[in-house]
């Protein structure tokens, strides 16, 4: 699981997800981590958990509106979606669905993007990531 802490070592994480490089020698980047997992062309889902510094709540949610409409013009981008914890005050949850690499990879490079991972470091959110693939997938009934 990747952990992204405040400050300095977020910028760092952003810089290693962006140029693909390695932040520790145990913690592959994000692109890494879903290039040992999915093939170039296959979806897939990432789940991120966003603990937010008390007293950022407002902020956030203005700022990852404004990220949320633009990711959702994409055309590599399925889903981008907010949820608010309601079990654990101040965490947030971000689900994302991609149609393959190329699609978030020109996401983490969007002028709408970076601004958004530098706010998001300025104000000491500390995220995890997960990759997901549906195990069982079933439609609702009509």
């Amino acid at each position: 699981m990747l952990i992204l802490r405040a400050g300095a070592l977020w910028l760092i994480v952003i810089f290693s997800i962006l140029g693909g490089s390695v932040v520790s020698a145990d913690e592959p980047d994000l692109i890494t981590r879903l290039k040992a997992k999915v093939k170039e062309d296959q979806p897939f889902q990432l789940l991120v958990r966003i603990r937010l510094k008390p007293g950022t709540e407002a902020k956030f949610t203005a700022e990852a509106t404004k990220v949320a409409k633009a990711t959702a013009t994409e055309p590599g981008n399925e889903m981008f979606v907010f949820y608010d914890d309601l079990e654990h005050p101040g965490t947030v949850i971000l689900f994302e669905k991609w149609k393959n690499l190329a699609g978030l990879k020109a996401h983490l490079e969007a002028a709408h993007t970076i601004p958004w991972l530098k706010f998001t470091g300025d104000i000491g959110v500390e995220a995890t990531i997960d990759i997901l693939q549906p195990l069982i997938a079933a439609k609702p009934a009509s």
